[in-house]
């Protein structure tokens, strides 16, 4: 068996044996705009959701004593999303329509989060 050992010379020797390009060599500005982008995003997704939880954190604690309040939460959330939906369906042909449905879902959920912490913070104890 007879083994074949590639020239110095050779083109596709020197390509292999060429370094790679570092990652800040070949970072553009669309890698940066794409890394700000990303690092906003998360960053408001956390602020966010600390935001949520703290709503839900002082909503346990100022019905934790009330309970028949505990009992009407979840019946008030349902009351104030069947408004928002009733309200955004009115609308549902128009531009303005599609945004607002948009940005009424997001307080449903966000409500309805909201309403299952503090649920939860009085079922715990929440003092």
């Amino acid at each position: 068996m007879t083994t074949v050992l590639a020239r110095p010379d050779d083109p596709e020797d020197r390509s292999a044996a060429a370094k790679p390009e570092s990652l800040l060599a070949s970072f553009n500005r669309a890698d940066a705009k794409l890394l700000i982008i990303t690092f906003t995003g998360g960053l408001a997704a956390n602020v966010g959701l600390v935001f949520v939880v703290a709503l839900g954190l002082l909503l346990s604690r100022a019905i934790s004593h009330d309970r028949d309040l505990v009992h009407q939460l979840p019946q008030i959330q349902a009351f104030i999303s069947g408004v928002l939906g009733i309200g955004t369906a009115a609308t549902r042909n128009s531009r303005r329509g599609r945004i607002a449905r948009r940005i009424t879902l997001s307080f449903i959920g966000v409500g309805a989060m909201i309403t299952t912490l503090a649920l939860v913070g009085v079922a715990v104890g929440v003092k």
